[in-house]
């Protein structure tokens, strides 16, 4: 998994959001990918 899906978080919600990924638990990935030290 390798996707770029942005350039920052507002970029990457977007996108998901797009996608049928509610903002929600779109909000809850970043915080996990943050967490874990990557946005990839």
């Amino acid at each position: 998994m390798g996707q770029k899906l942005g350039d920052d978080a507002d970029e990457v919600l977007k996108v998901l959001n797009e996608r049928g990924i509610t903002k929600k638990l779109a909000k809850e990935a970043l915080e996990i990918a943050r967490q874990r030290g990557g946005f990839t």
